[in-house]
C-alpha cells in the first residue's frame, strides 16, 4: 500500500501524548521512565520512543497491525494505577523487536505498554489473559 499514513483517513498514527511516564520503568530498565516519541511516515506503522534520561529507545506498534486476535484484559489494580476508567482513555502498544531484522520481527504481546492518553502515564503490563499470547509473535504474516 503506498497511501501516505499522515493524510490517509483509514490510515492513521496511534493517539498517543508527546511523553509517557513509565513510573516502574520498562523491563529490565527500572531507571528509564520518561520517553518522547518519534514518528517518520516511511516506517509506518512502527513508532518509536526515545529514553529521555538514558541512551535507549524502543520501536513499537499498534496490535491491530499484527496478525494476531489480540484481546488483552488488564487487571483492575493496573488500570486503577494509571487513573483509567473507559477503554477510551488509553492506547495499548506492543513491543517490537528488529534484531533479527524484519522479516523476522517479532511482538511482544504479554508485556504490552498501556498509555493514559490524558495524562502521559503508561505502565507496561501483563494481561490476566497471558498464556493465550505468546512474547515473541511474528510482525509479518507468514509468506
Amino acid at each position: 500500500m503506498n497511501a501516505d499514513p499522515l493524510t490517509t483517513p483509514e490510515i492513521a498514527w496511534p493517539k498517543v501524548p508527546p511523553k509517557i511516564f513509565v513510573t516502574e520503568g520498562l523491563l529490565p530498565f527500572a531507571n528509564a521512565k520518561e520517553f518522547v516519541f518519534f514518528r517518520d511516515k516511511k516506517y509506518f506503522p512502527l513508532l518509536r520512543i526515545e529514553c529521555a534520561t538514558v541512551n535507549l529507545s524502543f520501536v513499537l506498534t499498534e496490535p491491530k497491525w499484527v496478525p494476531v486476535e489480540y484481546q488483552p484484559v488488564f487487571s483492575t489494580a493496573d488500570l486503577t494505577e494509571l487513573g483509567l476508567r473507559q477503554e477510551d482513555e488509553y492506547v495499548v502498544l506492543l513491543i517490537v523487536n528488529l534484531n533479527r531484522g524484519l522479516e523476522e520481527a517479532t511482538v511482544n504481546l504479554t508485556g504490552p505498554l498501556l498509555i493514559n492518553l490524558k495524562t502521559g502515564a503508561a505502565k507496561q503490563v501483563v494481561p490476566l489473559n497471558y498464556a493465550n499470547y505468546s512474547c515473541r509473535h511474528k510482525l509479518l504474516k507468514e509468506k
